[in-house]
């Protein structure tokens, strides 16, 4: 995958720009929606890119449990919207 040769943090910054929040606040304690958003669409991009479960919640300061409901709640909000678009 070309992705696996992309830095991880290019990633999170990207992904935390799409959603108005810094690499900070993903990186960060905090629980509000956008940050957590944010936080889970990195952990999914970073598995998909090839990292492990625990390489990307430990890049985003949380437990493999963590990165696993994250991977859980991205594709339940993607399947969500395709839904709500047919």
């Amino acid at each position: 995958m070309f992705l696996r040769s992309c830095p991880m943090r290019d990633i999170a910054e990207t992904i935390a720009r799409q959603h108005g929040v810094t690499l900070s606040e993903i990186r960060s304690l905090s629980r509000r929606r956008p940050a957590a958003w944010a936080r889970q669409e990195v952990i999914s991009a970073l598995v998909l890119s090839g990292r492990s479960q625990s390489a990307a919640a430990r890049f985003v300061n949380r437990t493999y449990w963590t990165a696993a409901h994250a991977l859980e709640a991205v594709s339940e909000r993607r399947a969500l919207a395709k839904l709500e678009a047919a």
